[in-house]
């Protein structure tokens, strides 16, 4: 065997197998960028800062009544909060209203939205007189 064939015996088996490392280098970074998730946390310097920021309901028009409640943990150095917002008077014939729920903790970087819940209340259907998770008819 002289060295002309032994480069087309080497050549023959390392270029399948450099694809083949390339295709598998490729599709592993596919799927770990499929299943990494970007979390990106706000931070804010107020609880009620927090929910000004995250609820555009100063830009609703149509809203007859907004009430606003903040319940802190403690009075001095407060580390989680309950902000509650409810809006009503929609320009909407089945919602009468919202009541939306924020849970916020204070981390080392700032306060956070550690949940939210909404609830609505409905002009017709079953349940008029209570805000409901599911939707109006």
């Amino acid at each position: 065997m002289n060295s002309t064939q032994k480069y087309q015996i080497t050549d023959r088996f390392i270029r399948p197998l450099l694809f083949l490392i390339l295709l598998i280098g490729s599709i592993a970074q596919l799927i770990k960028a499929e299943t990494e998730e970007v979390l990106l946390i706000n931070y804010y310097e107020t609880p009620l800062q927090a929910v000004l920021t995250e609820n555009a309901f100063a830009e609703h028009l149509e809203l007859a009544t907004i009430s606003l409640s903040q319940i802190l943990n403690r009075v001095e150095s407060p580390d989680e909060a309950t902000i509650t917002l409810i809006q009503s008077g929609f320009l909407d014939d089945s919602i009468e209203g919202t009541k939306e729920i924020y849970q916020l903790k204070l981390m080392p970087e700032g306060w956070v939205i550690h949940s939210k819940e909404i609830y609505i209340k409905c002009y017709r259907g079953p349940n008029t007189e209570d805000y409901v998770e599911q939707i109006c008819l």
